[in-house]
């Protein structure tokens, strides 16, 4: 479930589309990666939860 790698930013390589687009493409990681984090913490606290009661 690994996502695919970011190009490194080398000076000069960019234009601002592509900059712009690199951006768009680092916040839609950052939002996936947020909701696998709250997933997990969710996961988390069901199974204490259970194991609690038991």
């Amino acid at each position: 479930m690994m996502g695919h790698s970011i190009e490194p930013i080398v000076p000069g390589q960019h234009t601002p589309e592509s900059l712009s687009s690199l951006v768009a493409e680092l916040q839609r990681e950052n939002i996936r990666l947020q909701l696998l984090v709250s997933e997990l913490l969710l996961r988390n606290q069901e199974l204490r939860t259970r194991q609690s009661t038991h």
